[in-house]
Parts: C-alpha cells; structure tokens; sequence
C-alpha cells in the first residue's frame, strides 16, 4: 500500500482528481475539503494507492502536516486555468510545508489540473525547471479530472515510480532522496 498525499490551495482539484481515479467520476459541484478526504483504489498490479486529499484553505493548513508523515509520494496540484497564482501558492507555501514534514525519501510530483480548456495559461517552462531542480520533483504531468484526460497514465506513472524505487520503512524519516523517473 501506497500513501499519496495531494496538497494545493484550495480550489485546485485535488478531490476531483483523486475522485475521478479511484471512482472514475467527475462532480460539477465538488465542495472544498474540510480536513481530510480519504479515496483508495487497487492497481491492475495489485498495490494500493491510498490518496489523502487535504484541505486548501489557510486554516486548515497546520492539520495537514500530520498527514504527510509516513507517505510515499506528495503531489502538488495546481491549476492550469489560473496557473501562476495556484502555482506561485506552491512555491511560496506548499514546496516547503512538505520539505519540513515529509519524509526525505517521498516521492514529489507536479501536475497541473483542469488542462482542458481554453483558459489554460501555461506557466514559463524556465520556472517549472526550477522548481523540478530546487524542490526535487520527479515527475511533472498535465491533466483533467474533468474529462479523465491523462489521469490514469499519471496515476500509473506514480505507481511505477514507487515500485521502482527503495522505500525506506516510514520510521526512518531522514533519508536521502533517490531520483525514480523522469
């Protein structure tokens, strides 16, 4: 089993993207997580993908530390339709929320959400590149929990990464990172 733990500010698309993997739906009127939303799905491969949805909202933000401990993998959401505020709430919060709590060894993954419509800005590549470099994110990846677009293959990316790779025993909290994929 594996604990994925998807963070952003709020409004992003963490729960419809989690929902739109573990339950292959999309809701129009998805309501902001209060805390924690907990989804799992077993793989064609037989792992367990456990996805912590957690709360975007400033107020919820101290809980969501104790939720990185002990995870596999962090992936920063954001979203494409308002990229460089969601994205910059990534750089100046999020990127070092999950540096402070999270085990060394944690997958970090980037995708931007809602990649589906006209109104999807793209972010200068030079400042992703940054951010992959600094922050140690292993995989980046464009999707949309609305129509389903890439959200499998991205989901299947994280489990190949994380089958792939030496997982520490969630005790050992500081380990050195180990580069998974691409």
């Amino acid at each position: 089993m594996f604990k994925i733990v998807f963070v952003g500010d709020s409004g992003v698309g963490k729960t419809s993207l989690t929902r739109r993997y573990c339950e292959d739906r999309f809701d129009e009127r998805a309501r902001s997580t209060v805390g924690i939303d907990f989804t799992a799905r077993t793989t064609e491969r037989g792992s367990k993908l456990s996805c912590w949805d957690t709360a975007g909202q400033e107020r919820y933000r101290s809980m969501a530390a104790a939720y990185y401990r002990r995870c596999h993998a962090i992936v920063f959401v954001y979203d494409a339709s308002r990229a460089s505020a969601t994205f910059g709430a990534l750089e100046q919060h999020w990127f070092d929320e999950a540096e402070q709590h999270a085990p060394d060894d944690a997958l970090r993954v980037l995708v931007a959400n809602k990649c589906d419509g006209a109104s999807a800005a793209p972010l200068d590549r030079a400042r992703i590149d940054v951010a992959v470099r600094e922050r140690r994110l292993a995989h980046v990846a464009e999707v949309s929990a609305r129509t389903g677009d890439g959200v499998a293959a991205f989901f299947d990316e994280i489990e190949r990464a994380l089958l792939d790779r030496p997982i520490a025993p969630r005790d050992e909290q500081h380990r050195q990172p180990t580069r998974c994929c691409h």
